[in-house]
């Protein structure tokens, strides 16, 4: 996802630049019409797909805090090899959720009845 917003944001960089090029100079207040169009995941792609497209799934209070450390040791290695530039580590408890009983997908997959081309494990 991240490399998606990366393109993307290319992407609204050429067509802005595109726009820009029969205006010869550009002040202040041009260029903070065109940033407020900016989406926010262009600007920090990392932080909008942990924050709103990411979700880890925990069952216990242990489970939690394995897995946010684990996400904050892996968001270190990825601002430490990136590009981007690091303000403040993104809100992750948005991502931790606790497990429901039963998913959609499995609910899908046991109620669905079994299809002609799975095979039976006795």
């Amino acid at each position: 996802m991240v490399e998606l917003y990366a393109r993307l944001g290319a992407e609204f960089e050429a067509a802005t630049q595109a726009e820009q090029t029969g205006a010869s100079d550009l002040d202040l207040f041009d260029w903070s019409e065109i940033n407020a169009k900016r989406p926010s995941a262009f600007s920090d792609g990392l932080r909008h797909a942990i924050e709103q497209g990411l979700t880890i799934y925990c069952n216990s209070p242990r489970q939690f805090r394995t897995a946010r450390l684990i996400l904050y040791l892996h968001l270190a290695t990825r601002y430490e090899h990136g590009d981007a530039r690091f303000e403040i580590f993104p809100t992750v408890e948005t991502a931790l959720q606790r497990r429901p009983h039963m998913l959609d997908s499995d609910r899908r997959r046991i109620f669905q009845g079994s299809s002609e081309d799975e095979w039976e494990v006795i």
